[in-house]
């Protein structure tokens, strides 16, 4: 329903409305996009504006028009027109004794329901107009029914002082209302229907505009129940731009580590297992070994004192490969499960890797091998650990040393690219397979599958070197073309 409003909205705002109109409807909208408080404020501001029309509507809808009749009482003539007679009389200076003069005077007046007496101060009439007391009235009852003028709506009575040729008289009027029937017109509204319709109004608008984000509400919870009841891949879909998107998203993240530290830890328990197997396979021949060979010595089965000699120099041999297996073995341990902390410096990993080489070419000398090295001539910073690095570097070039051919290369070199620097260590040997060259990082695996090589080593010098460098935020990867075998690290630099 906000959508349907906004594309109506834009609409509008397209025809030729003035900038600003349509800047600020564009922050007002981007507000609403991304803050699902600011969208309801605004959703319960559309809602009572509808309910309040609403009210207006049902409330003219239900209710009824109520006529009533009543007499109204009027006179044509206000008090100011009567005490206007006695200005006039005293101007005219007529004989109020004299009827002839009088009636002369009245006739052009309009006495029209109203009676006239001219009396003296002892009540005497000296002339009257359809005045009903034949010669004398009492002053007192007249005074005093000039006092209740006010209460009485049909009928009033004034009367005025004058003075006619010296003489003290008083003019009184008795005037009478006209009345009609008028008719009054109420309306009798009916709050509580009218309070009631605008109340299903208001709940009906805030129903149908916030029905998308409800659905939605509604979504997340179902595939919630879904992941928590175990499947971990599932994905909460990711709509709009608001916090409710930024709940689906962390969902989304929160299901994607558990799944990730469970696979982790299923990857530690093969690990475990695979270890055990392994460890047992590589530990059991030598030891069998040593035992073999002391026993024999032990029970006095050999024929000279040489022989025993040669019985004890094999089970020190096997001793000895034994103890470099645990040691590699132990270290493994601790470098997987993050038991060994880097001590970085920087190095200058041209002359570390120079140096390293020169140490073991005697080795390669001793195996009839030429040492090629390609160095460039700038100095190439990089934070390491020394001990750590030494490790990886001379796994690299002892392997070097083990697989090559004899009176072959090997071509150890250095390169940069912008920020990164790759150590190679490149040898001719027996071709590897694609699919090999995706294990032979992997933990006691060796060339020969049979595992009964006549090479030395635990089988974990790789593995090792793999998490030194990925310690170091690096990668190692082994390439082979033909008989040309490829070791290669990638380092970042620190110049």
């Amino acid at each position: 329903m906000i959508n349907k409003i906004n594309r109506r909205l834009n609409r509008i705002l397209n025809m030729k409305i003035m900038k600003p109109i349509k800047i600020i409807y564009r922050l007002f909208n981007e507000r609403m996009e991304k803050s699902i408080r600011f969208e309801l404020v605004v959703v319960f501001g559309i809602c009572f504006l509808l309910a309040f029309f609403s009210y207006g509507v049902f409330n003219k809808m239900f209710s009824r028009t109520i006529t009533s009749e009543y007499i109204e009482y009027y006179f044509n003539y206000g008090e100011e027109y009567y005490q206007n007679f006695v200005y006039e009389i005293n101007k005219s200076n007529v004989d109020i004794k004299n009827k002839q003069q009088m009636d002369t005077f009245f006739a052009k007046k309009d006495l029209h329901n109203s009676s006239l007496a001219i009396v003296n101060a002892d009540g005497k009439i000296y002339y009257k107009v359809n005045y009903t007391a034949s010669d004398q009235v009492d002053l007192q009852e007249i005074f005093k029914s000039t006092l209740n003028n006010g209460a009485n709506e049909s009928e009033k009575a004034y009367v005025y002082p004058a003075k006619v040729k010296g003489e003290n008289v008083f003019l009184i009027f008795d005037v009478k209302a006209e009345n009609r029937i008028s008719y009054k017109h109420y309306t009798v509204n009916n709050s509580f229907f009218a309070l009631l319709g605008s109340l299903v109004v208001f709940v009906f608008a805030f129903i149908r505009i916030t029905n998308d984000k409800m659905k939605y509400i509604e979504e997340i919870s179902r595939d919630l129940k879904i992941i928590a009841e175990g499947d971990l891949k599932h994905r909460i879909n990711e709509k709009g731009n608001d916090e409710l998107k930024i709940l689906a998203e962390n969902i989304n993240y929160m299901a994607n580590k558990i799944n990730t530290n469970i696979e982790k830890e299923r990857t530690i328990e093969k690990t475990k297992n695979d270890l055990v197997t392994n460890v047992s396979h590589d530990l059991r021949t030598p030891l069998t070994s040593v035992m073999g060979y002391l026993g024999l010595v032990k029970e006095g089965k050999y024929e000279s004192e040489e022989q025993m000699h040669e019985y004890l120099n094999i089970a020190f041999s096997k001793a000895e490969r034994l103890k470099i297996l645990i040691e590699d073995l132990f270290e493994f341990t601790k470098l997987t499960n993050e038991g060994i902390k880097l001590n970085p410096i920087d190095v200058n990993i041209v002359e570390f890797l120079s140096q390293i080489t020169d140490e073991m070419m005697p080795l390669f000398e001793e195996n009839e091998l030429n040492v090629i090295q390609s160095y460039p001539n700038e100095k190439i910073m990089v934070s390491l650990d020394p001990d750590k690095m030494v490790r990886v570097l001379e796994n690299l070039l002892t392997n070097a040393i083990k697989y090559s051919f004899k009176n072959s290369d090997v071509k150890v070199s250095i390169w940069r690219i912008k920020d990164k620097v790759f150590i190679s260590v490149k040898n001719k040997g027996d071709r590897i397979d694609r699919e090999k060259l995706n294990q032979i990082f992997e933990r006691f695996y060796r060339m020969d599958e049979a595992r009964t090589s006549t090479t030395s080593g635990s089988g974990l010098g790789l593995a090792i070197a793999k998490n030194i460098v990925y310690m170091h935020e690096g990668e190692i990867w082994a390439e082979s073309l033909g008989d040309n075998i490829s070791f290669i690290i990638r380092l970042n630099c620190k110049n």
